[in-house]
């Protein structure tokens, strides 16, 4: 390429080499290196321009913005079909070094994902072992038992006449136990109270551990909820690390689909299930919203010198606590009134500000 031959850039053909070049690098260098920043350039704009085409028409009336919330976060898998002669129609193979099988017939069983899948599992456990001192909580295969004592001996003996009770039922009905993934914990603050006996399924000893996850909720052993938080914390931010092209300031969407982004998707993350953990100490919710602010600020590019929480007023936004206390007077109030006689019990008790130890219902005392 010779001087004086025009570069196209993005207002038109405007550019020329002058061919003065006080480096000394080749001149086919420097257009080669001109040529490819412009060619960035041009599809970094026409990807910011692609996600506001789509980003803004998006509305929560017509459940699109739902949908896209779902295919951002999770990869959504085909339920099959439920049809055929025998009204259902599944098909199965395996897989061994490699080599797959053909596909067989299955003659029971149904479809993972289908509506008929919770009514056979509740007909199916409806007979499960009970026992006195324990209670038990069933959801989809997780199987929870639960004992309270003062003392953590007698806390691991009702476990163990629990557990030894269930697995004689599941034996019975050919149901197996995966003792490798059951995990046994003390809740307690009283170290001395730490160790119990093992309990043993069919033989097996169960792991102890200080943490385990149960329906999306990290429990430690003290109930602090510093696990919790740290988990939604990760998690957040890969949410918003993936966002990050949508909501930097050098993006070219709207304001307003911005901030619909940051409400529909980070933010549910940040206070999923804060129900149950959020009468946390304050130092846990602090560092919760400091992974918003970080959000908002990068949105607007808002300087070091500006405030959160005039940022916060001039986006007319809501603080995560703010949020969160909102949410637990909804909830209670309808547990309140829930015609569940066991979701009546679980709230019906008052708040003491005085409390050593808090309870989920202390964050209604609490300063929104």
């Amino acid at each position: 390429m010779e001087r004086g031959t025009p570069i196209p850039n993005s207002e038109g053909m405007g550019y020329y080499v002058t061919g003065d070049y006080s480096s000394g690098a080749p001149e086919h260098w420097r257009l080669a290196n001109q040529l490819s920043r412009r060619v960035r350039a041009a599809l970094d704009e026409h990807r910011q321009e692609t996600w506001r085409r789509f980003v803004e028409p998006l509305n929560p009336r017509d459940n699109s913005l739902w949908k896209t919330q779902k295919a951002l976060k999770t990869k959504r898998r085909p339920v099959p079909p439920l049809h055929g002669e025998q009204g259902i129609d599944t098909k199965a193979r395996v897989k061994v070094e490699g080599e797959k099988s053909t596909y067989r017939d299955l003659e029971a069983g149904v479809p993972q994902g289908t509506v008929l899948s919770p009514h056979l599992f509740n007909f199916y456990t409806s007979d499960l072992p009970r026992t006195d001192r324990t209670s038990m909580s069933l959801y989809a295969d997780d199987t929870v038992l639960v004992a309270l004592s003062t003392e953590a001996a007698m806390a691991g003996s009702y476990l163990q006449r629990a557990t030894d009770e269930m697995a004689e039922w599941c034996n019975r009905w050919k149901v197996a136990i995966n003792a490798d993934k059951s995990t046994g914990i003390i809740f307690t603050r009283r170290p001395t109270q730490r160790r119990a006996q093992e309990v043993t399924i069919n033989g097996e000893a169960i792991q102890r551990s200080n943490n385990f996850k149960y329906l999306g909720v990290h429990l430690d052993r003290t109930m602090t909820w510093g696990h919790h938080v740290a988990e939604t914390i990760r998690k957040a931010k890969i949410a918003r690390a993936r966002l990050y092209p949508l909501l930097c300031g050098e993006c070219r969407l709207s304001l307003r689909n911005k901030l619909l982004l940051i409400k529909s998707i980070i933010q549910p993350q940040l206070t999923y299930a804060s129900t149950a953990w959020g009468h946390a100490c304050k130092t846990h919710l602090k560092r919760i919203q400091a992974v918003k602010n970080i959000a908002l600020r990068s949105t607007v590019s808002a300087p070091w010198f500006v405030r959160n929480r005039d940022l916060h007023r001039d986006l007319e936004w809501t603080p995560v606590q703010e949020v969160i206390k909102t949410k637990a007077v909804k909830v209670y109030a309808k547990a309140t009134n829930h015609e569940n006689p066991f979701l009546r019990a679980a709230v019906d008790y008052v708040p003491d500000r005085a409390a050593t130890h808090r309870r989920p219902r202390q964050q209604l005392l609490d300063p929104g």
